[in-house]
């Protein structure tokens, strides 16, 4: 019962934080004495008892100004954030084994002290000392693999000052990011991709292809005629063949199949991968086919994008 009444009132208090954008006040801070603040008010208490029982005073006075520091310590920790306002910029994908981020931008026309961030990805917090007027924080993502995930609750906590008072709030952007495959070398079986042909193609497409070559190199005995540059040969009467280098390149309709590659789920998609990333270096038309999943042919950044998500997810 008790885990059930914690877990509706996070629910409460993480749908309360549920934006990309939070400027904290009293009503999103919340504060508790730490374990140190804790034994502090322990120590005060049984010098209050004890200063009572034999009428000490200077024992009393000691318990008095213990409660004094506790309250004071807890208005200085509530202004350290107060009216600070911070915002959600976005993730940043990233391949595996790299570690994504999540952009933040913090700012407060006061200064703010001793701020550390983390995520529900990442415990390990993010030291900040001090903070005037606005500072942009790149917060990593460690420990996952290859996927999609939502960016879940960021953590905004600080012990300023003096340790004894926890003062923490939330942010919930409502997003998410994507681990990329590793990018893996293709086996030189797996360098020719699926082809599909365009509707004016015709025989004549191998006589232009013969036209598109690296450069000339002297010919020898054995080589084929149809590689010989005639135009070349009736000007200079020096007889040269085309040679041509197919690697790395791509034709301008082209569709990278998962099942035509070789290995494990992982490898077969991070050679998808490096097709992807090739093909639009080269600014190719591509397309990708992921068992029942088709992408169609396109070209560009958001084609690139939508391609390494789609692998990301499968």
């Amino acid at each position: 019962m008790f885990k059930r009444l914690r877990a509706q009132v996070k629910q409460h208090i993480y749908k309360k934080h549920q934006s990309s954008e939070l400027t904290f006040s009293h009503s999103n801070i919340y504060i508790l004495p730490s374990k140190d603040g804790f034994f502090f008010v322990t120590v005060a208490l049984i010098n209050f008892i004890l200063g009572i029982n034999y009428q000490n005073n200077l024992i009393l006075a000691t318990s008095y100004i213990m409660a004094v520091i506790m309250v004071v310590v807890l208005f200085i920790a509530f202004f350290n954030f107060n009216n600070a306002k911070i915002q959600y910029l976005g993730a940043e994908d990233n391949f595996s084994p790299y570690h994504p981020t999540l952009n933040l931008k913090l700012s407060s026309s006061s200064e703010i002290q001793s701020l550390r961030l983390t995520s529900e990805y990442n415990h390990t917090p993010s030291h900040i000392p001090i903070i005037q007027d606005e500072i942009q924080i790149a917060l990593p993502i460690t420990n996952l693999s290859r996927g999609k995930y939502e960016t879940g609750t960021i953590k905004i906590m600080s012990y300023f000052p003096l340790g004894l008072i926890r003062t923490w709030s939330y942010l919930r952007p409502n997003d998410v990011f994507y681990i990329y495959p590793t990018p893996l070398p293709l086996d030189e079986k797996e360098q020719q991709p699926s082809h599909i042909p365009d509707k004016n193609e015709t025989l004549s497409q191998q006589q232009d292809s013969a036209s598109e070559f690296d450069h000339l190199t002297l010919y020898q005995k054995g080589m084929s005629l149809s590689r010989v540059a005639w135009k070349h040969y009736a000007k200079t009467e020096q007889m040269l063949v085309k040679t041509h280098n197919s690697n790395g390149h791509f034709s301008n309709q082209t569709v990278f199949d998962y099942d035509l590659l070789l290995g494990t789920k992982e490898e077969r998609l991070g050679k998808l991968c490096t097709q992807i990333l090739d093909a639009d270096k080269q600014q190719a038309h591509y397309a990708i086919k992921l068992k029942q999943l088709r992408i169609p042919l396109g070209s560009g950044n958001a084609h690139k994008q939508k391609c390494l998500e789609a692998l990301s997810e499968f």
